[in-house]
């Protein structure tokens, strides 16, 4: 694990299984300067992380496995852009216009199928879980990049926060 402070009030972390970490937030080793607004979590990866998805929950591999395709993928979480809460906001690189147009019916397509699972099943999303967040997902392709935000309510927040096992009280 490697750290850096970029500007104040910002710190760059880089993780990875070999010394090479270092080389990943250093001053002069981004090929392209990240954009970072006032988020509170902005987090960037790379296709190769989303290569593999076994370990991840079964209702999240079809959000993440087209990622592996693209280019660079930024995730950031901040305040929401309308109304209250946070958001989630994703950002793709790919190849061009097109590809990001593909992308982007893909989420989509991804969102609507999820919607028609869970009414098929008689179930309710709820702001409190994964579903409430997933199904309020909105994409859109422009030039080469593919935008998504999702909302993320307070309530989502408190039932994240109450999963929580700190290994006893504090």
């Amino acid at each position: 694990v490697s750290y850096y402070m970029p500007r104040t009030g910002t710190l760059a972390m880089a993780t990875s299984r070999t010394a090479t970490a270092t080389d990943m937030v250093g001053p002069g080793t981004w090929a392209e300067t990240p954009e970072i607004g006032d988020v509170g979590l902005w987090i960037q990866t790379p296709p190769a992380a989303f290569k593999d998805l076994s370990k991840m929950p079964a209702g999240t591999r079809s959000f993440f496995s087209p990622l592996a395709d693209a280019g660079k993928t930024v995730f950031a979480l901040g305040p929401a852009s309308k109304g209250s809460g946070f958001e989630l906001r994703m950002e793709v690189r790919t190849r061009d216009a097109a590809a990001a147009k593909k992308l982007a019916e893909q989420y989509q397509e991804v969102t609507s199928l999820l919607v028609k699972m869970l009414e098929r099943d008689h179930m309710t999303p709820s702001a409190g879980d994964l579903t409430g967040v997933l199904v309020a997902g909105q994409f859109q392709a422009k030039e080469a990049y593919v935008l998504g935000t999702w909302p993320i309510s307070k309530a989502f927040v408190e039932s994240l926060a109450s999963s929580v096992d700190l290994g006893g009280e504090i």
